[in-house]
């Protein structure tokens, strides 16, 4: 289900119901999400996942900033590639095109080294 809102001049796009985005080198599914088409930035609401190739991000909640190309997770989140997985409550991770070039936990967070098997 879509739906196109005008609100204080912005238009906000509402999708509803298991969505898939393909943006850029990312594909992002979640269950609804909430795109404000004039800032460029995304709600993403219920089972957030992010695939950009290398990495598969995951929360409950999250924003994508497509201007600063940033997101923001907000809720149970994960950062998993083939060497750590990262967990926390909020994290803000800043990309340049699909490669994560800061990533921030700030809170509640932990990283799992797959190779040593340890947790930090």
């Amino acid at each position: 289900m879509t739906e196109l809102h005008n609100q204080a001049d912005n238009d906000i796009v509402k999708l509803y119901d298991n969505v898939k985005i393909e943006d850029g080198n990312k594909t992002i599914f979640c269950d609804s999400l909430f795109f404000d088409t004039e800032k460029d930035k995304i709600e993403l609401l219920g089972r957030v996942s992010i695939n950009n190739g290398n990495q598969i991000i995951t929360s409950t909640k999250g924003r994508l900033d497509n201007k600063n190309e940033k997101i923001t997770l907000l809720s149970n989140s994960t950062v998993e590639d083939k060497n750590q997985k990262i967990e926390g409550d909020l994290i803000e991770i800043i990309f340049d095109k699909s490669e994560i070039i800061s990533l921030e936990v700030l809170e509640n967070g932990s990283i799992f080294l797959k190779t040593l098997g340890m947790k930090r």
